[in-house]
């Protein structure tokens, strides 16, 4: 089950066994309502932080933590990346400027031989 299933299937409890009054709020023309629909805009009250895992299964439960993991893998692997790219625009620059002082230097030494 993805993620989204996973949300979905919590909407539809949190539905079923809430006592919130505006639970059975539409949304709004704009899709900011009280709640959203997959493949619809709007706000996800359902974000991982707030999910209440004792209504997950075992394998929903691994699923997220799986995902969970993913995402921070591909997260530092993106810094990582990043640092690298980082160095090499920084290791280029300063190859560059030093051709640039040899040259100096060079047309320094050939004045002084002069």
């Amino acid at each position: 089950m993805q993620g989204t299933q996973i949300i979905t299937k919590m909407a539809i409890n949190y539905k079923k066994t809430s006592s919130n009054p505006w639970a059975d709020e539409e949304d709004d023309d704009w899709g900011f309502g009280a709640r959203s629909r997959p493949g619809q805009p709007g706000r996800d009250p359902f974000l991982e932080d707030e999910i209440d895992e004792s209504m997950l299964t075992p394998t929903e439960r691994l699923q997220m933590q799986k995902q969970k993991s993913m995402n921070s893998t591909m997260a530092s692997t993106q810094r990582a990346l990043a640092g690298i790219y980082d160095a090499e625009r920084t290791g280029i620059a300063t190859a560059e400027e030093l051709v640039r002082q040899g040259e100096q230097l060079d047309n320094i030494e050939a004045k002084l031989m002069r």
